[in-house]
């Protein structure tokens, strides 16, 4: 059959059809899709871009969700952003709920993150360590002190002198010159004279020779000493991030607080942990080094007049006296000889060492060599 030549409306008819196909087409080459079963795919819809952009969307999504290393949760302990909201372990507000905290300061070299409790003992909190019993600020009341004396006795010397006269003492006077020695017989040899008179010396005169002590102080009554006993727990294996000045670190509880450590006595850090205290590590923590001070000592004895002198004809001072020589004069009877003497003389006071004054207490309740400083945020 014979064609006749194309009207113009068919002409723009199977133009208009194959412009959309074209751009079907290349619609489907933008998103990635496959050609195949494009009729399909072109029968579905209404052949629109949109409609190819739309499928090309999801996947990109799907793709992006799956695999990305994102976690539920925030570890707030090992300087990375799990959980994918851009912020690091203290800095997440996750970790904040979760009791997480700034430390005052970063930790110095040469100290120790711990947990410390100055004046208790509880059970760690979850994620520190070991916990180490700790003592601090030891103190007792001063010893209650006495004293202890001991030395030589006092003693009374000096000279007894006596006079002999072959009248009635008047004239012709003979001395005799004996030692006091403390009022104890002593040997001597001389003799009395049958009819002549004696006489003591009014002036003879008893001395106190007062003895050497030394005393020391003895405690009578020792308070017992009290301290503070507390506990610190070991850092957590790790401490997280997050911070602007110091670490992130586990929450310590009410009775704990984040703190550093250091061995001996050293000053604190200059910024963040500026608080100090000494605490001992070791058991019972501390040194008792109170007691009592030296004590005055010493002897009181007086001495006075001699009232007396007795002579003896043996060496013992035994029996009965041949003569006693007082400040009257005394006429002998029958002549003797003399081996032996007593002196006669006022005494009063002690002549033991005995204290004159107090054993002031000394020492203190310190700290023993187990030191360790803790500093602790103001």
């Amino acid at each position: 059959m014979t064609m006749g030549p194309a009207r113009p409306q068919d002409v723009a008819t199977r133009g208009r059809g194959t412009s959309r196909r074209v751009l079907v087409l290349v619609a489907a080459a933008v998103a990635g899709c496959s050609l195949s079963g494009l009729d399909d795919q072109y029968r579905a819809g209404d052949g629109s871009a949109d409609d190819a952009a739309s499928a090309g969307d999801g996947a990109s999504t799907g793709d992006a969700s799956a695999g990305d290393g994102c976690k539920p949760t925030e570890d707030c302990t090992n300087g990375i952003d799990d959980n994918c909201n851009g912020l690091v372990d203290c800095a997440d507000p996750a970790c904040m709920a979760a009791g997480f905290a700034c430390t005052a300061a970063a930790i110095p070299p040469g100290w120790t993150f711990v947990a410390y409790a100055a004046t208790t003992r509880p059970v760690c909190p979850a994620l520190y360590g070991a916990e180490q019993a700790i003592v601090s600020d030891p103190t007792g009341a001063p010893d209650a002190c006495g004293c202890t004396c001991s030395g030589t006795s006092a003693v009374c010397g000096g000279t007894a002198s006596y006079s002999g006269y072959p009248n009635a003492c008047s004239t012709g006077a003979a001395t005799v010159n004996l030692a006091v020695n403390n009022g104890s017989c002593a040997a001597v040899g001389t003799t009395i004279t049958a009819g002549d008179s004696y006489q003591l010396y009014f002036a003879s005169t008893a001395v106190a020779e007062q003895g050497a002590c030394t005393g020391s102080g003895k405690v009578t009554s020792a308070p017992s000493p009290t301290l503070n006993a507390g506990a610190t727990c070991a850092a957590p294996v790790q401490l997280g991030a997050g911070c602007s000045a110091g670490v992130c670190a586990p929450p310590t509880g009410s009775v704990f607080e984040a703190c550093v450590a250091h061995p001996g006595s050293v000053a604190c850090p200059t910024f963040g942990f500026t608080q100090q205290a000494l605490v001992s590590t070791g058991s019972p923590g501390f040194v008792d080094m109170r007691g009592c001070g030296v004590c005055p000592c010493a002897t009181a004895l007086t001495c006075g007049t001699v009232s007396s002198v007795a002579l003896f004809p043996n060496g013992t001072c035994a029996g009965g006296a041949a003569l006693g020589i007082n400040t009257g004069c005394q006429l002998a009877g029958a002549g003797a000889s003399i081996g032996s003497y007593e002196v006669a003389y006022a005494v009063s006071g002690d002549a033991t060492c005995q204290p004159t004054g107090s054993s002031a207490p000394t020492g203190s309740v310190t700290l023993d060599s187990n030191v360790e400083t803790i500093c602790c945020a103001p």
